[in-house]
Order: C-alpha cells, then structure tokens, then sequence
C-alpha cells in the first residue's frame, strides 16, 4: 500500500485529499454567527503520504533492531 502511494507521482496520478475549510465569521459580539464548515478536495500533485506512514516505518526499525538485541 505505501509502495502505491509513493509511486502515484511517477506515473503522474493526481491525489486528492479531503481539507477542512472554514467560511463566514462572527459578528455583534458573538450573536450572530455565520460560519459554516465545509469539506473540500484538492487536487496534489507530488507525494502525498499518509499519517500512518511515519509510525508504520517506525514500528519495522524498531523489530528490526529489538529482535537483533534479542539474538545476542
């Protein structure tokens, strides 16, 4: 899954990712509010990694090195 991810942008796949955008404001010391949240998608181009990605690498250094210490 990560290989994927990580090679869209070779082969030139766009990305979409989800953003959270926030509209409008607040006015009369707080009476009247006309913000309003929405979701919108934008398209990226280049690598675009998910959260999960960091600690996953993380994870397989630290077996890779706690099953080395263990095999001393």
């Amino acid at each position: 899954m990560a290989g994927w991810i990580l090679t869209a942008p070779i082969w030139g796949i766009t990305t979409y990712m989800p953003v959270a955008m926030t509209d409008g404001g607040v006015f009369l010391f707080g009476l009247v509010d006309t913000t309003r949240s929405y979701t919108e998608y934008q398209a990226m181009d280049g690598m675009v990694t998910p959260e999960w990605l960091p600690f996953a690498i993380m994870n397989v250094i630290g077996f890779y090195y706690g099953s080395a210490a263990m095999k001393r």
